[in-house]
């Protein structure tokens, strides 16, 4: 009994160990709001949709992270080393398929009425009102444009950081910051994603296309030139507005702007990890920053405290990287 309870404290140590050695930071976070979601389905079981299967995503999605992770030194196959690095993607992209199911849940008061309080207090206007005096089809395409570029620059900008990585003819020295690099960014993105996700909780709003403006007719409203009506069709089936009702279905993502927090810090990551793009996305993410209350997604006071959050999430991930290798995790 002895020698079995010895077994298990050293296989306990070891996995520890090894936690320690190959979880990075965006692992870390991953699998933190995994468990916050997982304990927000046991609590609302009878209540929330599709539960038993997020549950069971959720438990199988930590195992396989955490699989990849303490076996990292035994991956040789390059699609099992590609999935290694891009693994996060697609579960940034699955926490945020299940914020909008329970944040009706845990609060199911929406503060629309708060928030456009807010800007008309600010501005004397509101002011996505107020910017329908300079819609144009052109102005129309290039916003909409940018906002539906906002959910591939985390791929571009990833792909990148990891190409350079495995460029030839570098030294060691150079492999391991360019590594770092992009280890760097990765924490920061999933980071600053799954903060704005926590922060819905908070806010829930649905945007001034539901309150001040009527979104059956904001096509018409709103005409762009070519791809304008299918990136604005992607993005609302994305939002869960394409039902019958869609102000019911749509998600409460509106406070703080999502799309604000990720783009500032996507624009910073450029620039401080040169980029070859990153006057283009400064660029984009102009085009982002303005588009979202131009095409009626947010308020402006959704923007300012997108700004501000970005800031404070860019300050918070560099305080909890240092703790975390104070801590003895080598890849933080």
């Amino acid at each position: 009994m002895e020698n079995q309870r010895s077994l298990e404290r050293s296989l306990i140590t070891d996995f520890v160990a090894q936690a320690r050695e190959h979880l990075t930071l965006a692992d870390i976070a991953t699998l933190t709001i995994a468990l916050f979601y997982t304990i927000l389905g046991f609590v609302f079981f009878d209540k929330a949709p599709n539960v038993v299967l997020n549950l069971a995503l959720n438990i199988l999605l930590c195992i396989a992270l955490t699989a990849l992770a303490v076996n990292e030194d035994r991956l040789t196959s390059p699609p099992l080393i590609l999935l290694r690095r891009f693994f996060l993607l697609p579960c940034i992209f699955f926490m945020y398929s299940q914020a909008h199911v329970y944040v009706i849940l845990v609060n199911p008061h929406d503060v629309d009425d708060m928030l456009i309080r807010f800007d008309h207090n600010l501005f004397g206007v509101n002011p996505t009102e107020w910017m329908q005096q300079f819609i144009h089809p052109l102005l129309t395409e290039f916003f909409q444009t940018c906002y539906f570029l906002y959910f591939w620059i985390p791929l571009v900008l990833s792909v990148e950081f990891y190409a350079r990585y495995k460029q030839r003819g570098i030294d060691e020295q150079q492999r391991k910051e360019r590594m770092d690099d992009f280890m760097h960014y990765s924490f920061l993105l999933c980071f600053t994603f799954y903060c704005s996700y926590l922060l819905y909780f908070i806010a829930p709003a649905v945007g001034p296309c539901f309150t001040l403006h009527n979104f059956a007719t904001i096509r018409q409203e709103l005409p762009g030139i070519l791809l304008a009506d299918f990136y604005r069709n992607v993005v609302d089936a994305g939002w869960g507005t394409d039902t019958t009702n869609p102000i019911l279905s749509v998600h409460r993502n509106c406070m703080p702007s999502g799309h604000t927090m990720v783009t500032i810090v996507n624009v910073i990551a450029a620039f401080r990890f040169r980029s070859k793009f990153r006057y283009i996305y400064a660029v984009i993410g102009t085009g982002i920053i303005i588009g979202i209350i131009y095409l009626r997604y947010h308020y402006v006071v959704d923007m300012l405290a997108g700004i501000v959050c970005a800031f404070m999430a860019l300050w918070l991930a560099k305080h909890l990287r240092a703790w975390f290798r104070a801590k003895g995790f080598l890849q933080a």
